[in-house]
C-alpha cells in the first residue's frame, strides 16, 4: 500500500471512529471509590496502600488503574490492573522500586511488616494470584466472585454518577415490565413484606429458597417493584426472597413490574393478594393481612381471589379471632387449626375468650380436647346465644356445668363422626366400581342396599346437625346422655347407646311421629 493510501485509510478511520463517538476514558477521583477499588484489588494482591491514576472506560465499563503495595517505610512496588464486570487483570509495572537483596532490605521489610501487623505472601517482584505466587511481570486473570461483582458493580454506578456520564433514567410506567440490576432495588420488609416471619428480617427473606445455589432467571419469574414518588427509589414488593438470592449469587439482572398503584399501602396490599391468590405464605400471614385491611370475602371475590384456596380460606377466619387469640396464635400458644376454628364460629370476642379459657382449663386437669369438641362447643354457644336476648356465664362457673359442657360436646362429636365413617364406608361399598373390587376378593356386596344406607346416613346426619342445639328430643337425649357420664356410667357404652337411639328415632322424630 502506497504512502498516501494509508495516510488516507488512518484519516477514514478516525472519521468512523468519530461517528461511533467513542468515548475517551474518564479520571475517576471520588475517594469513596478509590477506597472500594483498593479493597477489591487487597482482597488478592494483599495490603495495598492507595490506588492512584484510576479511569473508567465508559463504553466497557472497566476500570483501569495503578495501586501501591509498601513493602517498608521506604520502599514501595506498584501495580497495573484493569477491572470490569467479571474479571481482573493485574501484574507489577514497578516491580521492587529501588529495591535491592541486601540482608539490611530483608531486615527493613520483616520489621515494617511486622509493626503493621501484615502477613507478606510472597517476595517482592512477586505477585500473589489464585493463591500462589508468580512472577509479577506477567498477568494474573482473577475471575471475580458474585460478591465481588456486586461490589463492582456498586463502584461503577458511583464512578459514573460522579463524573456525569449518566443520563437520568426515565421513570418508568406503571404496569411495565423492565429488567433492573438487583443492587437497583431496595428492600423494605416494614413495609411491603406480607409475610409475618419475612417482615422481621433485614432482607425480607422467609428461608424458602435457602440452599439454592443458581440464579435462573426462566424460573424466577416476574418480582412486583413499586417506585415510591418520595425518594424515587424502587422497593421490592412482592419477590422479596428472590431478589436477595439475585444479590448473593450476583446476578446481573431481574424482570420486574412497576405496580400501578398510588401509595406503599396500596403496593403491600397488591403484593398480599398475590402471594395469596397464587397459593404463597401460609394462614397466618394472610390472616395478618386481612386484619390489617379490613378486607372482606365479597371483596376478595371481587378481586378474583379464588376462595377455594385454604390459605385464603382460614386467613378469613383467624382474621376474625380476638386481638390476644390471633398473638397467641402467631407465638404458637394456640394451634392454626384450633385458631381457625374459633375464628370462623361467628362467636364474639368475648365468646371466644371464654371458650379458649374453658379448654384450657379442661386441659389443665389432664382432659383431652379435640379440634372436634371445640367445634361442637363453639357451634354449642352460637345457638344458645341466637335463642336468648340476655348475657350469660356462658358454659356456667362450676366444675359441674363446666364438665357437662364438655361431655355434651364430646357426645356430639363422637356421633357425628360415626354417623359421618357410616355414610362414607356405604357410600363408597356402593359403587359399582368398589363393589366389582370387592366381589372379586370373594365379598358379595348388596350394591343397592349400601347406596340407601349412605344415602339414610346422610340424611340422619343432617337432621342431628339442625336438631342438635335446639331443645327438644334430640337435646333432651344428649344432656340425658351427658349426665349418665358424669354419674360415673361407662362413656363408651353410654356412647354407644345414645348412636342407636338417635340413628333409630332421629327420622321418626322429623316426619312427626315421635
Amino acid at each position: 500500500m502506497l504512502l498516501s493510501e494509508r495516510v488516507l485509510a488512518f484519516a477514514e478511520l478516525g472519521r468512523l471512529c468519530q461517528e461511533l463517538n467513542f468515548a475517551e476514558s474518564i479520571a475517576v477521583t471520588d475517594p469513596e471509590v478509590l477506597r472500594e477499588v483498593r479493597s477489591l484489588l487487597a482482597q488478592e494482591v494483599g495490603v495495598l496502600q492507595r490506588v492512584f491514576d484510576l479511569t473508567i472506560d465508559p463504553d466497557s465499563d472497566t476500570f483501569k488503574g495503578k495501586a501501591e503495595q509498601r513493602l517498608s517505610l521506604s520502599k514501595s512496588q506498584i501495580y497495573g490492573f484493569t477491572i470490569d464486570r467479571d474479571r481482573m487483570v493485574y501484574k507489577l509495572i514497578e516491580p521492587s522500586a529501588n529495591f535491592g537483596e541486601s540482608d539490611e532490605d530483608w531486615l527493613e521489610i520483616a520489621e515494617f511488616y511486622v509493626r503493621s501487623g501484615k502477613t507478606l505472601n510472597c517476595k517482592p517482584g512477586n505477585i500473589q494470584c489464585g493463591g500462589r505466587c508468580q512472577n509479577g511481570k506477567k498477568n494474573c486473570y482473577h475471575g471475580l466472585t458474585p460478591e465481588q461483582k456486586r461490589m463492582v458493580r456498586s463502584s461503577l454506578r458511583k464512578a459514573r454518577a460522579v463524573a456525569g456520564t449518566t443520563q437520568p433514567a426515565p421513570t418508568p410506567k406503571p404496569g411495565s415490565v423492565a429488567d433492573l440490576n438487583p443492587g437497583d432495588i431496595v428492600a423494605d420488609p416494614k413495609r411491603f413484606q406480607y409475610k409475618v416471619v419475612g417482615a422481621l428480617t433485614k432482607t425480607g427473606e422467609v428461608g424458602s429458597l435457602s440452599g439454592v445455589q443458581k440464579y435462573d432467571p426462566n424460573l424466577a419469574g416476574i418480582v412486583q417493584v413499586w417506585l415510591d414518588p418520595a425518594d424515587g427509589k424502587t422497593y421490592v414488593v412482592n419477590g422479596h426472597n428472590r431478589l436477595a438470592l439475585a444479590k448473593r449469587l450476583g446476578a446481573e439482572q431481574v424482570t420486574v413490574r412497576y405496580l400501578d398503584v398510588k401509595d406503599p399501602q396500596e403496593a403491600r396490599a397488591v403484593g398480599a393478594l398475590t402471594n395469596i391468590a397464587e397459593g404463597r405464605g401460609d394462614a397466618l400471614d394472610a390472616g395478618k393481612f386481612f386484619r390489617d385491611s379490613g378486607i372482606t370475602r365479597e371483596e376478595l371475590a371481587a378481586k378474583g381471589i379464588p376462595m377455594r384456596e385454604k390459605i385464603s380460606q382460614d386467613g378469613l377466619a383467624l382474621s376474625g379471632l380476638d386481638d390476644g387469640l390471633f398473638r397467641k396464635a402467631i407465638d404458637g400458644d394456640i394451634p392454626i387449626e384450633r385458631a381457625v376454628i374459633i375464628g370462623k364460629s361467628g362467636l364474639s370476642h368475648d365468646q371466644q375468650r371464654s371458650l379458649v379459657d374453658l379448654v384450657d382449663k379442661a386441659q389443665t386437669r389432664g382432659r383431652r380436647i379435640t379440634n372436634d369438641v371445640i367445634q361442637e362447643l363453639a357451634d354449642t354457644v352460637k345457638a344458645s346465644t341466637q335463642s336468648t336476648s340476655t348475657q350469660f356465664d356462658l358454659f356456667g362457673s362450676s366444675d359441674v356445668q363446666i364438665n357437662n359442657a364438655l361431655e355434651r360436646a364430646s357426645l356430639i362429636s363422637s356421633f357425628r363422626q360415626r354417623l359421618s365413617r357410616e355414610q362414607r364406608l356405604f357410600s363408597t361399598v356402593g359403587k359399582s366400581k368398589a363393589a366389582e373390587d370387592l366381589a372379586r376378593a370373594g365379598n358379595l356386596i348388596d350394591v343397592e342396599r349400601s347406596q340407601q344406607i349412605g344415602r339414610e346416613a346422610a340424611g340422619v346426619l343432617a337432621i342431628f346437625d339442625q336438631l342438635k342445639n335446639v331443645s327438644g328430643e334430640v337435646g333432651d337425649r344428649i344432656n340425658e346422655a351427658a349426665t349418665r357420664i358424669q354419674n360415673g356410667e361407662n362413656p363408651k357404652k353410654v356412647q354407644d347407646d345414645i348412636y342407636k337411639r338417635l340413628v333409630d328415632e332421629l327420622p321418626a322424630i322429623v316426619g312427626g311421629k315421635k
